[in-house]
């Protein structure tokens, strides 16, 4: 396989980690409801939680530099792992490495000229079709029952089981054969925040570092530098915000009103929006909806799309998260009013952002998991 440039080809693939978490100690479990939770497969056929769970890895590989662009952990085979993890590819990945307190970048993205998948249902899907077609991105379907046509990808699922998880409390082995009389049920001990944690932090500071034969002893972190630095860019300039949004945002119609369109109890509207309702009155309009940021959505008007922002400021660049707490927040203090001032919007959103960032900086150094991640990465 021969590739001259960083993203000329992208490898993608599912592979089910060899490791059993403890399930009760994440805090998970706490944002889904039972019917949610019986379908994911967090409760067996009584209603009761599964105290161990095995999770999959989809993951995405630039096949020159051999940096890791996505990496997403999921329940269970959807499109939905499938396209956070294309996404993925395409963002700065900075805040999960400074969530996790991590000494390298993860800057790694931009747009694949092609995108090497597998023939899993994940890949195969309408929704994730679609959204290579709209960012601009080849799809190429690899020969079923070939792992060698992902070498690149499966080499690293390789590397990982062997460097990394072996290392790990609760591994389960490949196979039963492999596993043998090994007690992994007694000795599974980390939650799924856990191992969200070590993965990252082993990525950016461990793989990312690691001289690599395919690279003529390079790390993979510095064959994507070398490559900037002599000029060998990618060939596609990263999408825009915009682009993102028609992409990967969440399709969803929208009746336009005099004050424009809401979602998520967001309001939106522009000139050209109103304009748009003067001509054609109250009618049913497409959009897309991103919850990265929430500060604009895109509106299809008359086969065009238009970015609309958010009527207030306060909006600009919040994700959905933050959006959600914030209005669990403001709903906690007075939950019969209806209508909250911007200035208190605004207040309250700083209050999520700033507990946001406390919890995420204790998280990077809480004792117990920078006891445990050394020795990991150690060795």
């Amino acid at each position: 396989l021969q590739v001259s440039r960083p993203l000329e080809r992208v490898e993608m693939d599912e592979w089910k980690i060899d490791l059993l978490t403890l399930l009760q100690k994440s805090g998970l479990l706490d944002l889904f409801s039972t019917e949610q939770l019986i379908e994911m497969g967090f409760l067996d056929e009584n209603g009761e939680l599964r105290q161990m769970k095995r999770w999959w890895l989809v993951a995405a590989i630039c096949c020159r530099t051999r940096c890791i662009l996505g990496m997403v952990l999921t329940a269970n085979l959807q499109t939905s792992g499938a396209l956070k993890c294309l996404r993925m590819t395409m963002s700065d990945k900075g805040k999960f490495s400074d969530a996790v307190g991590a000494l390298s970048p993860w800057s790694m993205f931009g747009k694949p000229e092609t995108l090497a998948v597998d023939n899993g249902s994940a890949f195969k899907a309408i929704a994730f079709t679609s959204a290579c077609m709209d960012a601009g991105v080849t799809k190429i379907s690899t020969i079923a029952g070939s792992p060698g046509m992902r070498g690149t990808i499966e080499r690293m699922f390789s590397t990982l089981r062997s460097t990394l998880l072996c290392r790990l409390p609760g591994r389960t082995f490949s196979d039963t054969v492999e596993r043998g009389d090994h007690p992994a049920e007694d000795r599974a001990c980390l939650s799924l925040d856990d191992i969200a944690f070590i993965l990252v932090r082993w990525i950016v500071d461990v793989y990312h570092n690691t001289p690599h034969d395919g690279l003529r002893g390079r790390t993979p972190l510095q064959q994507w530098e070398a490559d900037l630095m002599d000029g060998n860019f990618p060939l596609h300039t990263a999408p825009t915000l915009q682009q993102r949004r028609l992409a990967f945002g969440l399709p969803m119609s929208r009746m336009v009103q005099k004050t424009g369109i809401r979602a998520l109890n967001v309001q939106y509207n522009n000139g050209e929006l109103h304009s748009w309702f003067l001509k054609h009155g109250i009618r049913p309009v497409e959009v897309r909806w991103l919850d990265d940021n929430i500060g604009a959505v895109e509106v299809c008007l008359d086969g065009k799309w238009v970015t609309v922002p958010a009527v207030s400021d306060v909006f600009k660049d919040i994700s959905a998260d933050t959006w959600n707490a914030t209005q669990r927040a403001l709903k906690t203090k007075d939950p019969k009013r209806v209508a909250w001032e911007e200035h208190v919007v605004l207040q309250t959103i700083r209050v999520v952002e700033d507990l946001k960032r406390d919890r995420m900086a204790r998280c990077s150094g809480k004792p117990t998991r920078t006891h445990v991640v050394p020795r990991v990465l150690q060795g």
